[in-house]
């Protein structure tokens, strides 16, 4: 089944508990996931049993403890991964005065991308175009006796999308990784009418799939114009302040796309679970389909103010206050969650910060320092609203005795905390186990997994998974007269939670990278080298959502050849 042991110990040794997917067959939750599905067309009528890997356990008489090398992962030769992007962006610049000039700044992008994996995820975007202008004016001048210097003006962006998206299942439980990959294939695909278990399939495209009323089958397109002010005012040789506003309007719509003519299909059907699934025939409806068609227009207000303070030529103490509402994208595809435009177009973020910095050694030490506390708001799975609060501290040193050396450091300590009610595929990392399968110490709850679930953490507070409480990096580089030049240095990651519940811990690591390189003024050679020491690190994946499911264990060593050429 390739599901995680535990990241506690088994994981960063390479153990895997490892077997045949089988359903629950007794409680709540008994063959949750084996559905009877009906094809009307064509006639005759033809029945089936299929599997969409929801609610499956490890089955224990056949249960075992293997070990997985790191380069093993969910990776199939049905996986497909495209994405084409053209972007170009032009700017320019008009002097008015010595001191005053208007900038003008044009990008346009557009870009189709598809995506489908058997972690039971489909993704189709035929069409994304994003185009922005930004007009500005820049001056300087003295108001009475405080210098200033201004920048205003005036900002566009539009942006349309449409998207497909299936990820209906995801049954990340489901496999057994040990399995030769060409005979791991996504549990009833041809019975689901090939599609990722939404039973929705894109029109036209082969492969692709859509799972009803969800947020990310959408088209949609929004306006933003948006009238921006700075000004940095010098109130004595010593003591800056700058000031700045935004207000941006923005108008969205967004709705399933072309849902009305969801007809085009001869049939789709929706997982009901413990009851035969809901058959709905050409051109008919069901209250087990949800598709929308929402549209909104907000003036969102967002402010910020510093004050810098020099008491000395080569030191600097400042404090700074920023106020943001702005539009939240869709961590999913890219767009908006159209479904949920109230909680996503005017999404709240402030930050405060204090900070010191200093040079010495007539600039060739620096040193800098900052306390801070961000606080911002998402919009979640469940529809809510919700916050995260991060407090924090850091400190910087760079030192470049000449123009050969450079050495640079970095730490920071930072305490993060989430608030609301979570969506996860599981509610425990020991639900893909049976009861009497040990896991770690312990034994498994039998629930079967995914079993897509809400956490309500206690006191509606947590520590937020995948944040690292401290985090740090070293680097030295060196480049010579003749144009050779490398670097290398480590990251440090502390030991950070991998799910919401803080019951699978990823232990502190260490990586290792540097790079070589040789520049000409035509051309130039770099070789970029990933986890020198070869060390099995890992990583949290969607610790919100799929925290109890799924860890990743980065590459092997890597390396990166590139050749640029200069015309």
């Amino acid at each position: 089944m390739g599901t995680p042991h535990s990241a506690r110990h088994a994981i960063n040794n390479g153990n895997y508990i490892a077997g045949p997917g089988t359903p629950t067959t007794s409680g709540p939750t008994a063959y949750f996931g084996y559905d009877i599905i009906t094809f009307p067309n064509p006639p005759p009528f033809t029945f089936g049993s299929a599997a969409d890997g929801s609610f499956a356990i490890v089955a224990p008489a056949t249960a075992h403890t293997v070990k997985l090398p790191g380069y093993v992962a969910l990776v199939n030769p049905q996986d497909v991964a495209r994405s084409f992007v053209a972007m170009g962006q032009l700017k320019s610049t008009v002097a008015l005065s010595a001191d005053a000039e208007i900038v003008n700044r044009f990008f346009a992008s557009t870009n189709h991308s598809n995506k489908k994996e058997l972690l039971g995820y489909s993704e189709y975007v035929p069409k994304n175009v994003s185009v922005q202008d930004r007009f500005e004016f820049h001056d300087k001048f003295t108001l009475g006796q405080f210098d200033q210097s201004l920048i205003t003006g005036i900002d566009y962006k539009y942006m349309n999308m449409t998207a497909y998206q299936d990820y209906q299942t995801e049954p990340v439980n489901f496999y057994d990784l040990t399995q030769p990959a060409s005979q791991i294939m996504y549990p009833g695909y041809a019975l689901e009418g090939n599609t990722w278990g939404g039973g929705l399939r894109v029109p036209g495209v082969d492969g692709y799939s859509a799972a009803p009323g969800n947020v990310a089958n959408v088209t949609e397109h929004a306006n933003d114009i948006a009238w921006f002010i700075q000004d940095d005012v010098s109130l004595t040789k010593q003591l800056t302040f700058t000031g700045g506003y935004r207000i941006d309007n923005i108008s969205v719509t967004g709705k399933n796309p072309a849902f009305e003519e969801y007809g085009y299909y001869n049939s789709f059907f929706t997982y009901i679970p413990l009851a035969a699934p809901i058959y709905i025939p050409e051109g008919g409806s069901s209250p087990y389909y949800t598709g929308y068609n929402n549209s909104r227009t907000v003036n969102d207000q967002s402010f910020f103010a510093s004050l810098t303070y020099k008491p000395t030529p080569t030191s600097t103490l400042y404090l700074t206050y920023n106020h943001v509402y702005a539009l939240l994208g869709s961590s999913n595809f890219g767009g908006i969650d159209a479904l949920y435009l109230d909680q996503v177009l005017s999404t709240k973020g402030t930050l405060y910060e204090a900070g010191y910095k200093q040079s010495l050694l007539d600039n060739k030490l620096y040193f800098a320092t900052d306390i801070f506390q961000q606080l911002k708001y998402g919009s979640q799975i469940t529809g809510g609203k919700y916050p995260i609060k991060n407090n924090g501290v850091e400190f910087e040193v760079v030192y470049q005795p000449n123009k050969t050396w450079n050495f640079n450091a970095n730490i920071i300590y930072q305490e993060a905390t989430a608030f609301g009610v979570f969506f996860q595929t599981a509610g425990n990392y020991l639900d893909a186990f049976a009861t009497t399968t040990a896991v770690d110490g312990r034994t498994g709850t039998g629930l079967g997994a995914p079993n897509f679930t809400l956490y309500y953490p206690p006191g509606g507070r947590m520590r937020a998974p995948g944040v690292p409480s401290v985090h740090a990096n070293g680097f030295v580089e060196y480049k010579s007269n003749s144009g050779w030049g490398g670097g290398i240095g480590p990251q440090f990651f502390g030991k950070q939670h991998a799910n919401m519940q803080g019951t699978l811990t990823i232990p502190a690591q260490v990586e290792w990278d540097g790079f070589v390189y040789y520049d000409t003024p035509r051309w130039n050679v770099r070789l970029n080298v990933k986890n020198i020491l070869n060390e099995r690190l890992l990583d949290p994946i969607d610790v919100s959502f799929a925290g109890n499911s799924l860890i990743s264990v980065r590459p092997p060593i890597t390396a990166t050849l590139t050749l640029r050429l200069k015309f």
